[in-house]
């Protein structure tokens, strides 16, 4: 293979994280999505190589610089701020920031998918994609973050 990425998600896959590790820490142009599993190897290499599990967070904080809405990384953050530094409050705040992006994404692709179903085949096309949005927010499953932010 010639492309880190695959290496080390080569590695990686055969439980050769400290491997993985060496090939992402020689990279200085790692993306969200590379500082994400530089963030899970560590979380689950040996700590042998002196790598903490701050060093995990610090990844997951670094992949949230680039861009503060990358969902990885703000799930990532939750697990570790509930399982292994044990704050159930701070675990929460990346949760909650993360269902808000979700939230927002899902509510706009809903709007789009109405409006071409509406384009396509008419309104009662575009009812019926209005009516799976709102089956999910009828369950909880789906919520304007807004109204979640005035409950807060």
């Amino acid at each position: 293979m010639n492309n880190w990425r695959e290496d080390a998600a080569a590695a990686a896959a055969t439980g050769k994280y400290d491997i993985a590790l060496d090939m992402i820490s020689t990279r200085g142009d790692l993306s969200p999505n590379d500082l994400v599993f530089k963030g899970r190897c560590i979380q689950l290499s040996s700590g042998g190589s002196g790598r903490e599990i701050e060093d995990a967070a610090a990844a997951f904080c670094e992949a949230l610089a680039l861009d503060q809405n990358y969902i990885p990384a703000l799930i990532e953050l939750g697990w570790l701020y509930l399982s292994v530094f044990d704050d159930p409050e701070r675990a929460k705040q990346y949760f909650d920031r993360a269902i808000d992006v979700v939230t927002q994404n899902a509510l706009e692709a809903f709007r789009g998918a109405a409006q071409c179903a509406e384009e396509i085949a008419g309104v009662e096309a575009r009812a019926e994609v209005v009516k799976r949005a709102l089956l999910l927010i009828s369950a909880g499953d789906l919520d304007d973050s807004s109204a979640r932010k005035s409950g807060s």
